[in-house]
């Protein structure tokens, strides 16, 4: 009975991840998107290292909180909006707005990335999936994980340490994954297999 109810659970979780979410997103935030901050200096990402940096100094301006009632069904702000948040003192979001303001970080540094979204009831969860220097990382939180030479091999490796700090099977992962970019006006969702090293 229980695989059944996280069959039944799974089926709508890809269903809302492939298609709502970011039809939502867009539909909630598009009118209100007015402006594309330019990064500050020291958010400027060159290496590894700078990107641990910029990730520590976002989590110190960051407060975690669920989504309220006028964000139902999770849409994630865009990030230059979320960013200009930041700037103007501190973010109040979840793990996609933490993730989407890095997002912002990342992509005008001149580098790859992708918001990774696991949907799986409450074990869903959204990180940051990036090229830097040729090397893919999975960024959640301030904790970088793999430093691999492929999108695929970044996320198997994060796979493990989601399964370890959510208790869930490898399944719930895979089978909720989706990855998403922003091209300054939406966001557009891919299948894992549509991104190449």
């Amino acid at each position: 009975m229980r695989r059944l109810f996280i069959s039944i659970v799974n089926f709508f979780s890809k269903i809302i991840n492939k298609f709502w979410w970011p039809h939502w997103s867009n539909l909630r935030w598009s009118k209100l998107v007015t402006e594309d901050p330019p990064l500050q200096p020291e958010d400027i990402i060159t290496d590894i290292e700078s990107l641990q940096s910029v990730c520590k100094r976002l989590y110190e301006k960051f407060v975690w909180a669920h989504d309220g009632i006028d964000e139902l069904f999770d849409a994630v702000m865009p990030p230059p909006m979320v960013y200009k948040e930041y700037l103007d003192g501190s973010i109040i979001d979840d793990c996609d707005g933490f993730h989407s303001t890095l997002y912002h970080m990342v992509a005008k540094s001149g580098y790859r990335c992708f918001l990774l979204c696991v949907l799986a009831h409450k074990k869903g969860h959204c990180v940051l999936l990036c090229q830097i220097n040729d090397k893919w990382y999975v960024c959640d939180y301030t904790r970088i994980y793999a430093g691999v030479d492929n999108p695929m091999d970044a996320i198997n490796e994060y796979n493990a340490e989601y399964v370890q700090l959510y208790h869930a099977d490898s399944d719930v992962f895979y089978d909720g994954l989706t990855l998403y970019d922003y091209d300054s006006s939406k966001f557009r969702s891919y299948k894992i297999g549509d991104i190449d090293a």
